[in-house]
């Protein structure tokens, strides 16, 4: 077989697109509580246990209930929830919902080597700031996953993610920012044999205020699409993970639960 036959170059449509916050009549209002007042009626064992049962119901439910955006059918990124401790940071997630892959071979999710670094680097003019927010993105990415990302050229034989900026229309190989509210677009090549990622490539708008690397929205659109790189797909439209479809002005550059639970399976540390 031969190298172009081995080889799959996915067209990553994995792009992260902007768009607006509902208003505040459209959120959910919490819910009124009435203060309790003083009775002398006494509650039998059975009857606390259920008020105590009932209460903690409720809030679930209002969990459960929080609100989305608006128009969130395209790709991109929503707030991520930020985990109480490391080591309980991705429990409960669920692949299919709170994170996917790119693509399995051989049962497994596609993914880099762990034999040596990967490298991420930026090609072309690149914002104000972009350093020092890729700096700051590989050391989350390499924490959360175990893979020995590093920013600058690769030595010799070294693969890497290449990163470049421009304004809707720029085209970078398989990559293309189509138009607006797209922000950005990735994904990376992999062994058809193997499922090894070889390679791969990131395009971020420039021209646009909610891409400023400075900015936590700017670095999560960063990191949204070098976990592409990395191989991971989107989570569910209403996510709040990095990897969720959307993206707002304002919105966190904290990882989520199934940003770190997939990170965690295409990373080094469970290999």
């Amino acid at each position: 077989m031969s190298l172009s036959q081995a080889v799959r170059r996915p067209r990553s449509r994995s792009r992260v697109r902007s768009v607006h916050r509902s208003s505040p009549a459209n959120r959910r209002r919490r819910e009124s509580r009435t203060r309790p007042t003083r009775s002398s009626v006494r509650l039998s064992a059975t009857q606390l246990v259920l008020v105590v049962v009932g209460f903690l119901s409720l809030l679930a439910a209002a969990e459960v209930l929080r609100p989305g955006y608006a128009d969130m059918d395209t790709r991109g990124g929503v707030t991520a929830r930020p985990s109480h401790s490391p080591a309980a940071a991705h429990l409960g997630a669920v692949e299919g919902r709170d994170y996917t892959f790119l693509s399995r071979v051989n049962g497994h999710p596609v993914h880099w080597s762990c034999d040596g670094p990967v490298y991420l680097v930026l090609q072309g003019s690149t914002p104000a700031g972009t350093d020092t927010a890729l700096a700051r993105v590989a050391g989350t990415l390499r924490d959360a996953s175990g893979l020995d990302l590093r920013v600058g050229q690769p030595h010799s034989g070294g693969a890497g993610i290449v990163i470049r900026y421009g304004p809707i229309g720029t085209v970078a190989g398989d990559l293309r920012l189509d138009d607006d509210p797209e922000l950005g677009v990735g994904g990376p090549v992999w062994s058809a044999h193997d499922g090894v990622i070889r390679s791969a490539a990131v395009l971020i708008r420039d021209d646009t205020q909610i891409t400023d690397p400075r900015t936590p929205t700017g670095a999560r659109v960063l990191l949204h699409e070098i976990g592409h790189g990395l191989g991971l797909g989107h989570a569910a439209p209403d996510s709040r993970d990095v990897m969720g479809p959307t993206t707002s002005s304002g919105d966190s550059d904290q990882l989520g639960p199934g940003d770190r639970e997939a990170l965690a399976q295409v990373g080094c540390r469970q290999r």
